[in-house]
This record gives C-alpha cells, structure tokens and sequence, in this order.
C-alpha cells in the first residue's frame, strides 16, 4: 500500500511538472492581432532593429515573445504589413504569409525565409545594414540591394533582374536562374535606344 501510494505521488508530480513547463512555454509566445484585416499580406516592410522569419503557410498571423509585444510596431495597411523596432537587442517576430510579392528591408533589419517559398514573382529591396536570407522557387526575382545590405539568394528562379551598389553584397552561388540581368545595365540600354 505505501508503494502504491509512493508511485502514485511520483506520477502526479510529473504530471503537474510537465502541466507547468507547457503553461510555461505557450505563455511566452503570442499571436499578434491584426483585427480584421481585409487583405493578404502582399508586401512586408521591416526597418530598425528586427528580426522577422517569413514563414509561407495556407493561414496568414503573426506570432512573437509575449514580452516583445511592447516593443515591436507591426501594422497592416491595405496588403502591406510594416513591422519595426527601436529596441538596442532584435527583437524576433515570426510572420506566416500566404504568397507575398515584395520585401523590403532597412535598417539592420534581418528577414528569413524558413523553408522554401514557392511563388510566381517576388521582389527584395535592402538598403542600409539589413540582412536578408531568401529561399525560394520563382518564375521571376527581382532584387535591389543598396548601401552595406547583404542579400542571400538561394532557390531557382526563370529570370532574376538584379541591381546592387558598389559595397552591397549579394550571394546567388546557391540560386539556380534560368536568365540573370544587372538592371542598371538594362538602363543604360534603355536610354540608348530612346535617342
């Protein structure tokens, strides 16, 4: 009998001990509510010092540390979601989003791609000290990448145009493109023949 009531304890102790770790653990992740808004996120604009992971899913929120929501300015206006943060340490926001065309990135802003995008076009602006890491399958990309940004292309692309200033960076070992054409390049062309 006090066997039975021992192990019986024992049992209810780590029943309450793993209760607890996961009361724990879903508290300190939340869901940002973004109201009603009408429209899919097309467009994600992300500046200051924010570390945004996009996520491509059938269901579109948003999701960070329940202690960074005081410190986090994310905002939906039409189809372009703007998330930002003055903050000295990153803070992390997750976004889940269906089929975005656009990413735009400034400050020391960092975005990645958790798994790989499959998407008709998509376009990926840097400027400043943002980061970017991108992995997706595409029809067409086209990227601008300006000031110290550092952009990370990989996936496999129909036609990538592409434009960067003399010290940004842009990695494409990894990115598979059918066509690849320098935009400025494209410009110049342009002009040329416009005479």
């Amino acid at each position: 009998m006090k066997t039975l009531f021992n192990n019986g304890l024992k049992s209810l102790a780590i029943i309450l001990l793993v209760s607890v770790f996961a009361l724990n653990v879903s508290a300190a992740t939340a869901t940002v509510d973004m109201g009603h808004a009408p429209k899919e996120i097309k467009k994600i604009i992300v500046n200051g010092n924010t570390k945004v992971i996009l996520v491509q899913s059938a269901k579109e929120f948003i999701t960070m540390d329940s202690l960074d929501l005081k410190n986090v300015s994310v905002t939906q206006l039409g189809n372009a979601l703007t998330i930002s943060s003055s903050q000295s340490n990153p803070v992390t926001v997750t976004v889940y989003v269906k089929n975005p065309y656009r990413i735009d990135a400034s400050g020391t802003s960092e975005v990645k791609t958790l798994g790989k995008f499959n998407l008709v076009n998509l376009q990926v602006i840097l400027k400043d000290d943002a980061t970017a890491r991108v992995k997706a399958s595409t029809e067409s990309i086209y990227t601008v990448v300006n000031d110290r940004a550092n952009l990370q292309l990989i996936g496999e692309t129909g036609k990538h145009v592409y434009e960067t200033a003399d010290v940004a960076k842009m990695d494409t070992a990894k990115l598979a493109a059918t066509e690849s054409e320098n935009a400025r390049i494209l410009k110049v062309a342009v002009a040329l023949n416009a005479k």
